[in-house]
């Protein structure tokens, strides 16, 4: 990939992640619908600006390492920064909200499909059945907790997350996606406990996880 090739991904990079942190703060905040309350991670007051400004330098520098060690063209690469993106959107608005959007997931779904067949990574076929299998393991998932465990492991929020991320990821790519966010939903989790921010039956966020794992796995593999 040329200089100026890098140099397009990580300005994306970086324009991206300065709106994705800025709307993933603000725009929950003014939803005179929004239920529930304030996530485990939360920042406000002259922290919301510094926050945007090192996402959007962090994704930057991702996007542009990425790009230059997978030696994909452009398109391709412009079609993960897409992704990553969007998940980014929804990490955030899940671990500093405790929310996730049904439109944000919709587009994520309708553009996981058409970008990958526009780019040809990933067919129609692929990611309609990925999306739909990642819903699947997740009700499942939703359903074995309420039977054996009697409680809502897995949150509906979740179940979306995962469809939109089989949409992204198609059928190679899904269950490595899924594998890697429960993993790093766990250790999330074992984070929040060990620096009191969250306790014992308390609900634990899939989400973030989730879309971790699901960007690890676009730009590396």
């Amino acid at each position: 990939m040329s200089t100026a090739q890098l140099a397009i991904t990580m300005l994306v990079g970086l324009l991206g992640g300065f709106l994705a942190g800025h709307a993933a703060w603000v725009v929950p905040r003014r939803d005179s619908w929004k239920t529930g309350g304030v996530g485990l991670l939360t920042m406000a007051g002259a922290d919301s600006l510094a926050r945007e400004h090192v996402l959007g330098l962090g994704l930057g520098v991702v996007f542009a390492l990425a790009a230059y060690f997978r030696h994909d063209s452009l398109p391709v690469v412009l079609v993960i920064v897409a992704f990553v993106l969007q998940l980014t959107l929804a990490l955030l608005i899940d671990l500093w909200h405790r929310l996730v959007y049904p439109a944000l997931v919709l587009v994520g779904v309708v553009s996981g499909v058409a970008l990958n067949a526009l780019a040809g990574t990933e067919g129609v076929l692929s990611c309609v059945i990925a999306a739909l299998l990642g819903v699947l393991v997740f009700v499942l998932l939703y359903l074995l907790g309420r039977l054996l465990l009697r409680v809502e492991a897995i949150a509906t929020g979740d179940i979306m997350l995962a469809g939109m991320i089989g949409a992204m990821t198609g059928l190679d790519k899904l269950f490595p996606a899924l594998l890697w966010g429960m993993i790093l939903a766990g250790v999330f989790a074992v984070a929040l406990l060990a620096s009191g921010r969250g306790r014992r039956g308390q609900y634990m966020p899939y989400g973030p996880g989730l879309c971790l794992g699901a960007m690890l796995v676009l730009a590396l593999s």
